[in-house]
């Protein structure tokens, strides 16, 4: 399937039959670059997974960007890491669950990657970078985190016991019950502040250039 050309300042340079198409450099992040196409992309990809309309305001560029920044970032660490990342074909299950789950069936998929205008290796590449994210962020940040026994009660008694009561009051509620649950939420809560954490801290030491003015945080 064959992907419009970004209306976005793609510039064609003609010599006769041949045409080169020049995508548009709108964030440098040290020697890295996100393009105008790769901003596009990521939000079509983004409104595909959510089904929902795709967002090209200005406000939905600015929050895509500072994504894609992100991205960036981890890839260099990345590259200078021994963080094992996840293979290509650990993508199958996963693009299969979500044909599953969103669409029910091959042909309303293949419908929806028409409508959004991506192919399904783009889909993969998309799946295969969250993938790596989360494992990234699991082999980075986990490792040095701990949840105690008594954050665990806390969080049971403040916030799970009232809601478990509320939903089923004849039903009895235990901590046992619910402390897996409330150790991966307290983990995951604890890995976001380390992460954004490191976020912040590699930014200030890293070269970040705007040349699309529009996308400049506020």
């Amino acid at each position: 399937m064959r992907r419009a050309i970004p209306t976005f300042a793609a510039i064609a340079l003609t010599t006769g039959a041949l045409a080169v198409i020049v995508d548009r450099i709108v964030v440098t992040i040290g020697t890295q670059a996100i393009t105008e196409s790769e901003l596009e992309l990521t939000m079509r990809l983004t409104s595909f997974l959510n089904q929902t309309p795709v967002d090209f305001s200005v406000e939905n560029r600015r929050k895509t960007i500072e994504r894609l920044i992100e991205q960036k970032i981890v890839l260099k660490e990345l590259d200078f890491s021994r963080y094992p990342r996840p293979s290509a074909d650990e993508v199958e299950p996963r693009l299969r669950s979500i044909i599953a789950l969103i669409f029910g069936d091959e042909a309303k998929y293949r419908a929806a990657l028409e409508k959004y205008q991506i192919t399904e290796d783009d889909l993969k590449r998309y799946l295969l970078w969250q993938m790596t994210f989360f494992r990234f962020i699991d082999f980075r940040f986990r490792p040095g985190i701990q949840v105690t026994d008594a954050e665990i009660a806390d969080y049971f008694k403040s916030t799970i016991e009232p809601l478990a009561k509320k939903a089923n009051p004849d039903k009895p509620v235990t901590l046992e019950e619910y402390h897996d649950r409330i150790e991966r939420i307290l983990m995951g809560r604890r890995e976001e502040v380390e992460m954004q954490g490191w976020l912040a801290d590699t930014r200030k030491r890293t070269k970040i250039e705007y040349r699309d003015e529009e996308l400049k945080p506020k």
